[in-house]
């Protein structure tokens, strides 16, 4: 008999799903991390966020063999732990948020170039105000730093407006539905021939800080920055300079490196950024593609065929905890 164990409360649809799915496992659902510790359950498999998954409660579960995590995000694991405890298979739920991340983002650039924000203002003050020039997407080039399950999403979507979308990954391999990769080491001839700069990276050793100061320099003064993965991944304080200056002409920022964002910060001055408080990836649909992952994996590892889980989360790419 496999336990499951269920740090999070899910939604009734969920539970029921993974329940009528499997007759010869036993569900433990809680509502919180607190819970399910004070209710000694020593699982097989466990599904949780990364943020709940401290060492001093997991080397207390002794038939601990499957680690789901509920995000994609997994940079608050202990890894050192779970380095020194191979036996323990950990997956992700990446990808979920692929769809509504992609359609924010196209969202985002829609407002920026067509001064949505900006009419909505004119129509409070009763202001019929044609001034504005308005630009198209129709041509522009769009580079997107990570090509993951985000990353390629959002270029499928970019494909309808006619835009030139080019990747930036480790090594350059190709991914459908970019027109061209290029690898980190071209990373400066790209941010300057950009005219959008989306970035979806993790926040890993290799990507904190990626868009320093001089990186960030590179952009056009005609350019847009999104940032959907983590606000430690950009210099945030050069960042607001050149916002400031008309260095990059605006910027969409659903992630920030103090969450939740304090009233006194300077970036909820800056009137050419829009600011959405980590909400990219949100969306009624994630929880059943979330369920489906499980469900897909849980059938994998009931058989002991473990290499067909998706998502395996490679303990040796070290992430930042």
């Amino acid at each position: 008999m496999i336990t499951v164990l269920v740090t999070t409360s899910l939604d009734k649809q969920s539970r029921e799903k993974l329940i009528n799915a499997f007759q010869s496992v036993t569900f433990h659902f809680f509502d919180n991390k607190n819970e399910a510790v004070t209710s000694n359950v020593n699982p097989n498999v466990l599904i949780a966020y990364a943020d709940d998954l401290h060492e001093d409660w997991l080397k207390n579960l002794t038939n601990l063999k499957w680690i789901h995590v509920l995000t994609s995000g997994v940079n608050s694991l202990p890894f050192d732990w779970l380095m020194k405890n191979k036996s323990i298979l950990v997956t992700n739920s990446k990808g979920i948020h692929a769809i509504p991340m992609a359609e924010y983002t196209v969202g985002a650039m829609l407002m920026l170039t067509k001064h949505f924000s900006q009419y909505l203002e004119f129509q409070k003050e009763g202001n019929w105000n044609p001034t504005l020039t308005s630009e198209e997407l129709d041509g522009k080039v769009v580079s997107i730093i990570g090509t993951g399950a985000i990353g390629t999403e959002i270029a499928k979507k970019l494909k309808a407006f006619n835009t030139k979308v080019v990747g930036i990954n480790t090594n350059g391999r190709a991914v459908s539905p970019f027109d061209k990769v290029s690898s980190m080491d071209d990373i400066d001839k790209v941010l300057s021939n950009s005219d959008f700069i989306i970035v979806t990276l993790p926040l890993t050793n290799s990507t904190k800080n990626l868009l320093s100061k001089d990186k960030l320099s590179l952009i056009k003064p005609t350019s847009y920055l999104i940032n959907l993965a983590r606000g430690e991944i950009l210099d945030e304080s050069y960042l607001v300079y050149a916002l400031k200056e008309k260095r990059i002409k605006g910027a969409v920022l659903d992630v920030v490196k103090e969450e939740p964002l304090s009233r006194n910060n300077p970036i909820w001055e800056l009137e050419n950024v829009m600011i959405t408080p980590h909400i990219s990836d949100s969306s009624p649909l994630v929880y059943a593609r979330m369920t489906n992952i499980i469900i897909s994996n849980l059938l994998c590892y009931e058989k002991e065929e473990y290499e067909c889980m998706v998502n395996q989360v490679d303990l040796h790419f070290t992430y930042y905890n």
